[in-house]
């Protein structure tokens, strides 16, 4: 009975052995796995700093670029739509006001423009061997930038 009770207590033995180092692997593994999470979450935190830095750069170069686009529309002219009209022929022509020193324009006309809205005229002269030739047009109606785009892209 004795060698009966030492066979079953190392075979105990050998199962508890087997199961220690089962649980000893499992640890070890473990071990590992928070070792990496803790390496990955490292890199996320070091990321995210990076990212926020980005974005704060990237919200100046937005204002910076918003100011440039507003001080640019406020120096430029803004376009007309004008409809002008001569012998019952009805034109409609983008035209430009004068800004830094160069002339009013339409953008379809090479001729120098003037526009008189208090009589309704518009007056487009070509210059032709030193003579001056001015054509006057009946002015119907001046529209503003966005009549222009609806024009433009029509």
């Amino acid at each position: 009975m004795a060698s009966k009770e030492k066979l079953l207590n190392k075979e105990a033995f050998q199962q508890d052995l087997k199961r220690k180092k089962q649980q000893a692997e499992i640890a070890r593994q473990q071990a590992v796995i928070q070792e990496k999470m803790a390496a990955l979450q490292e890199l996320e935190d070091t990321s995210k700093a990076q990212a926020v830095e980005k974005k704060a750069g990237f919200t100046k170069t937005k204002l910076v670029l918003l100011g440039l686009v507003f001080l640019i529309l406020c120096l430029l002219p803004y376009p007309k739509l004008v409809t002008y009209s001569k012998l019952k022929v009805t034109a409609n022509s983008i035209y430009i006001p004068e800004r830094f020193g160069y002339g009013n324009f339409f953008l379809d006309t090479k001729g120098r423009v003037e526009l008189d809205s208090r009589n309704n005229w518009v007056y487009i002269c070509h210059s032709i061997k030193d003579k001056e030739n001015c054509q006057r047009y009946h002015l119907l109606k001046i529209e503003g930038p966005i009549a222009v785009l609806i024009h433009w892209f029509k």
